[in-house]
């Protein structure tokens, strides 16, 4: 359990920091790959599920949004934390 409950924040969260950290060594350099895929990630998935519905325009749009919430959201969240 190592001194708290498995989900406490994220399911799997320790454990990918974890392999991050074997692989990029102790730094945070693999946190912001990880990060950056996830980003790609959610606007891909927003551009495919808007695209089908609304067309290609509004798709390009939803995805832009998508990226720029997850981008103001991460860096208000990392300052308040420096």
């Amino acid at each position: 359990e190592a001194g708290q409950p498995t989900f406490w924040f994220q399911p799997f969260y320790r454990y990918i920091n974890g392999a991050l950290h074997m692989v990029f060594g102790d730094s945070s350099v693999g946190e912001l790959w990880w990060d950056a895929a996830c980003l790609g990630f959610g606007a891909f998935f927003t551009f495919t599920v808007v695209r089908r519905f609304a067309g290609f325009r509004w798709a390009l749009g939803a995805a832009a949004l998508t990226l720029a919430i997850m981008i103001t959201t991460c860096s208000t969240r990392r300052s308040r934390t420096v």
